[in-house]
């Protein structure tokens, strides 16, 4: 039987990216990978949309059979009656915020997840780097892409929407958490410009007033990876606990650049290898 490893993917664009990132590694490993898209195929979220093609990314697609050889695999007794009649499958899916250390390992296998660390594809860095292909086409984009190159600027990423009303995300990053991030940009930065990018631009305008914000309008679900663009674009980055953001900030190819994180992501404890090691944690 022909061996192959199915990586699901699911969620917005963060996550995409996160769950590529694996797909890169291991098919750079010499592995057979394919990518499980029938969450944005069926519409399982409304609001996500496959968008990794709008950054130049391409992936392997599995078709319903190649997917369907798992199903069952995931079961312990079922795994069992497999390998009795020779059709050893693997089903993993993975623990939030711990790392799988022995993934590589496998080459048969579906793979459920986030895969939310460097750890994942640390030896590909620059390959990813490299095949990212911006399809920006937009007058709004360039008209933020003239500001953000013409001034010393910070992005800052604000996520409500959904996180307002999901306790594992609650009081995280708070309005004090960005405003000591900002005072402390300003004490290290002179004569910077904030770049506020979120899912509610009116909130923000109530909250962050002055001339040094300029807030990034006109984005949508269908559009998310200009704003990821634009983000990365950023000399200096304050994030969000947000797989979005997160790869604004690691995008960033400023090699001065200053990346502020919340030190804490989720209401949980023990998460593994999900901050780089040179960004600046601070409480919310």
């Amino acid at each position: 039987m022909r061996k192959v490893i199915i990586i699901r993917f699911r969620g917005g664009l963060g996550n995409q990216i996160f769950q590529y990132a694996l797909y890169k590694q291991l098919s750079c490993s010499g592995k057979e990978v394919k990518a499980d898209l029938t969450f944005y195929v069926n519409n399982v979220d409304m609001n996500r949309c496959f968008q990794l093609p709008n950054m130049g990314l391409k992936v392997k697609t599995a078709n319903i059979k190649e997917i369907e050889k798992f199903y069952g695999a995931e079961s312990g007794y079922m795994n069992i009656i497999l390998r009795k009649i020779g059709l050893k499958r693997h089903y993993l899916r993975e623990k939030p915020y711990k790392i799988v250390r022995d993934i590589f390992k496998y080459d048969n296998i579906y793979l459920d997840g986030y895969w939310q660390s460097e750890y994942y594809f640390q030896n590909i860095k620059k390959k990813l780097f490299e095949e990212i292909n911006w399809n920006i086409k937009s007058r709004r984009v360039m008209y933020y892409v003239n500001l953000i190159k013409n001034s010393i600027s910070v992005s800052i990423h604000i996520r409500r929407g959904d996180y307002l009303n999901n306790s594992i995300y609650n009081n995280i990053c708070t309005v004090d958490y960005y405003k000591n991030a900002i005072q402390y940009m300003k004490k290290v930065v002179e004569g910077i410009t904030f770049y506020i990018f979120s899912d509610d631009i009116e909130w923000t305008k109530k909250t962050f007033c002055g001339i040094e914000y300029v807030f990034i309008e006109g984005s949508d679900n269908n559009n998310c990876f200009e704003d990821l663009y634009l983000m990365s674009l950023c000399q200096y980055n304050i994030i969000a606990n947000s797989s979005f953001s997160w790869w604004a900030a690691y995008l960033n190819i400023n090699i001065n650049k200053i990346v502020i994180a919340p030190d804490k992501w989720v209401n949980i404890r023990n998460i593994e290898g999900l901050w780089c090691e040179d960004w600046i944690r601070l409480k919310g």
